[in-house]
This record gives C-alpha cells, structure tokens and sequence, in this order.
C-alpha cells in the first residue's frame, strides 16, 4: 500500500472515533440535561383513599410535630367524592365540585362547604414520588405552598419530641408537679408586697428565653409558650393578697395549630398561678389549659419550664432595675 493511501485510512480511522467519542459525550450530557423531575403527574386516582399530614419546617429540615397534644396535627383526607380537612379541633368537610389537571404538574380540585355554600375552597396540588410530599396551593400562581406527607411514610420524616410530663389534678386549688405543692395560703393571706408585677417575667432576665410571661395590666396577661410559634395565650387575672389566679380568656387566635376562640376549652378552670415574693421575684405555676371534652390538661409545654426543668418555678421581674 503507497504510504499517501496509509495516512488517508490513519486520517479517517481517526475521524471515526472522535465522532464516536462525540456522540458519547453528547449523550452523557444530554442523559444530564433530561434527567426526569421527581414531580409526578397527579390524578385524582393517585390520592383517592390517603391520608397527608401536615410538616413544619425547621432548620431546613421538615419534620412532623404533634404540638405535645391528642388530634392537633392538620391533615387533608381525599375520598371519592368529599375532601376532609382537619384544621386543629374543627374538621372540615368539602365535597368536590370538579378536578382536573392545570398542567401536567398540578392537580387543581375544586371543593365546596357541606355546612356553607358560600365557602368555596380550591386546592392546587403538586406530588413528589420521591419524598412522598404533597404541596398544596391556595392559587394557581403556586405561592406559599403547605407540605404534607402521606400517612404511610410518615416515619420517614423527623418527629419533634415532647417530654411526657403528667400533672395529677385533684382541683385547682391543689396541684402537684414533681412533687412540688405550689402554696395558696403562703400568698393568699398576705398583703406585704406592693410593687408593681407588670413588665415581663423570666427565670434569668440577662438570658433571652423562648417562652414569655408579660403582664399588660392588672387584669390581663399574655403567655407565650414558644417563641418560634405564633400561639400566645391570654389569661384574665384575678388577685387575692400576693396571689395572681389566671384563667382562659377567649381571643380570636391567628395560629393554625390552635382551635379559634380557644373552642372547647374552659375559661373557669386555672391555668397558672403567681405568688408574689420579696426584691421582684415571684413563684409560677403553669397548670395548662382544660379540655373540657377530654377531661385533660393539655398546652402544658413553655420553654422556660422545658429550660429549667421546673414547675413550678422562680421568675424575676424582668422589668425592675
């Protein structure tokens, strides 16, 4: 063979290969670029039955939170032809009017009130097959989504721990917490302290709780068990000697996880309970709130008590120099 002929076959020997190597790096690339979206096409069929969960997110985490209390969990339950909606202690129940699919993502149902006509709720929903999510839209811009997870891999996500504590309520009057009796008598019957117990209380006043106790004025209070929540509990004071009674008093509340108006809860059983001491300090007992229905204490996590591990306990009053 002429040695010109030679380099020609060495020319196109060559040739083929980088055109063999070429369309192997295009499809590596493009195996890249195509790569499938976890997002499922969602019917109606794919729902119909389940059960989701509502998940809160902290530190970028998801994770299901029970709020320390039975039935309080947010959970949407799809049927063959009612959506049910827990909203906590007031279940909901939307029949469906239409669905259909807005785009390949997106399943958008629409639903009506059993008890209101006028309530009509649109849900739009995306699916993760992956995580087993469930996003739902209040609108079809698919702003501010809530994420829910299917009940059967519930145990795939994180559950927020809560301390099993148990109060032993007798009465109002006698409470035992660890073991600890919060004395009525040692304040009810003096009249020595005449400072002023408004401003905000704290077990340490120079380290930032997450919990807060802030009296308004001489009837009122605002409790905050946790200030990553929006839940703030007001109590109407009534005062006997250096002893401050508190009870439920009914608000319209903002937070999702909380009944509204505090429905179902007494407002004639007591909830905490201050003694006042000497130098700004007073004694506080956190009984929680009563569940009419249930006969139970419930509400019975504030953070500074989580933090200090006591309860009753001292608090300083936060407000004096």
């Amino acid at each position: 063979m002429k040695k010109g002929s030679l380099n020609i076959l060495k020319l196109n020997s060559l040739f083929i290969l980088l055109l063999i190597s070429c369309k192997e790096k295009s499809k590596e690339i493009s195996g890249i670029e195509t790569k499938s979206s976890t997002v499922a096409t969602l019917t109606y069929e794919d729902i119909k039955g389940k059960t989701f969960f509502v998940l809160n997110k902290e530190n970028d985490e998801f994770i299901y939170d029970t709020y320390g209390v039975k039935d309080m969990t947010e959970f949407i339950h799809f049927r063959e032809k009612e959506v049910s909606h827990l909203i906590p202690m007031e279940l909901y129940h939307f029949m469906i009017k239409s669905k259909n699919s807005e785009n390949q993502d997106v399943l958008k149902i629409r639903t009506v009130n059993t008890e209101n006509s006028s309530d009509i709720k649109d849900y739009f929903l995306k699916y993760d097959k992956e995580s087993h999510f469930l996003y739902s839209y209040s609108n079809k811009e698919l702003k501010e989504s809530k994420v829910y997870i299917d009940s059967v891999y519930l145990n795939t996500v994180k559950h927020k721990k809560y301390s099993q504590r148990v109060l032993n309520i007798e009465t109002d009057e006698k409470v035992f917490v660890k073991g600890n009796l919060f004395n009525d008598g040692k304040y009810s019957s003096k009249k020595s302290i005449t400072d002023s117990y408004l401003y905000g209380w704290s077990p340490n006043c120079q380290k930032k709780s997450k919990g807060g106790l802030y009296f308004i004025n001489d009837s009122l209070v605002n409790i905050i068990p946790n200030r990553s929540s929006y839940l703030r509990i007001k109590g109407i004071l009534s005062r006997k000697g250096d002893l401050i009674n508190m009870h439920l008093k009914r608000t319209e509340n903002t937070d999702m996880h909380v009944p509204r108006y505090w429905k179902g809860y007494s407002t004639d059983s007591i909830i905490g309970k201050l003694g006042l001491l000497e130098n700004g300090k007073a004694e506080f007992l956190w009984l929680g709130l009563y569940n009419e229905k249930k006969g139970e204490r419930e509400y019975l996590d504030i953070e500074f008590i989580n933090e200090t591990k006591s309860n009753p306990i001292i608090l300083k009053n936060c407000g004096k120099s």
